[in-house]
């Protein structure tokens, strides 16, 4: 695996749209973020797999933060591999590796004569088979200020014989001033998750007037939400609080709206102190 490119950017400059087209430089370390794309892919054949020739393919692009200002990424590297890539690792490289043979492990499980064998082809000759495991996976920075860095993960899964495919979205939001993630718990004040809920439960409605099965059952968690320029977006996956047909749900919330719910470090970090 080599990396596609690096960009260093001014921490001053609101540059997410412009981080996979160009490079900057020139200013000093204490206001720079510097971000590198990692990309690989992979496919296997397994060509007895119950009578089968099955294949596995996966795939992954990623932007990845090397150094924010002064400090290195270890605070947040952990919680950025295990967002991504589903597995608690020491190293990127191990978490990757392990991530593009997953689906090819689950073809090549012991079987009554021992392991099957597998051979490695084109990643494209294994992603457009008829019987392929599919994993794909991309990240983007969606919010960059100086205070806050977002990078949303999309995973998209499809294992042979299933009956449909799965995609999730999911997002890290970093608070660089404090140098550390923003999460439920020092993100929103504690004892106020009804009326949280309560908010994001009518803006869904709100959202989407015209899907009255995805409510039938209500809200009962927050946890994975994406901060915006104004918002705040919680995000479900499919299943969450509707049918696979709905798909990824995202509602939007105010952060005005949500002002008096979220802890004093939040709002410094969101500027609504200011």
């Amino acid at each position: 695996m080599k990396p596609l490119f690096k960009t260093i950017i001014p921490a001053t400059i609101v540059a997410a749209m412009a981080i996979a087209a160009e490079s900057c430089s020139g200013s000093g370390a204490k206001d720079t973020i510097e971000f590198e794309t990692r990309a690989d892919s992979v496919g296997y054949l397994v060509p007895d797999f119950y009578g089968d020739s099955v294949y596995s393919a996966a795939r992954y692009s990623v932007v990845w933060p090397e150094r924010i200002g002064e400090e290195d990424f270890n605070t947040l590297r952990d919680s950025l591999t295990t967002l991504t890539f589903g597995v608690r690792s020491e190293s990127f490289e191990a978490a990757a590796h392990a991530f593009t043979r997953s689906g090819l492990n689950d073809l090549v499980q012991e079987a009554d004569s021992g392991a099957r064998k597998y051979e490695s082809v084109p990643f494209n000759v294994a992603y457009d088979a008829q019987r392929a495991n599919l994993n794909l996976i991309s990240s983007e920075v969606t919010l960059l200020t100086p205070d806050i860095l977002v990078i949303g993960v999309l995973n998209q899964t499809y294992y042979y014989g299933a009956a449909h495919g799965m995609k999730t979205r999911r997002f890290l939001n970093y608070s660089i001033k404090r140098h550390e993630l923003m999460t439920v718990s020092n993100t929103f004040a504690a004892g106020y998750e009804k009326s949280i809920l309560s908010l994001i439960t009518h803006a869904a409605h709100e959202k989407y007037p015209d899907e009255g099965v995805l409510f039938d059952a209500p809200i009962e968690s927050f946890s994975n939400f994406q901060v915006t320029e104004n918002d705040i977006v919680f995000v479900y996956q499919p299943y969450d609080i509707g049918p696979y047909s709905s798909g990824i749900l995202e509602v939007p919330v105010s952060q005005n709206d949500l002002y008096r719910f979220l802890t004093p470090e939040a709002i410094a970090t969101l500027g609504l102190d200011n």
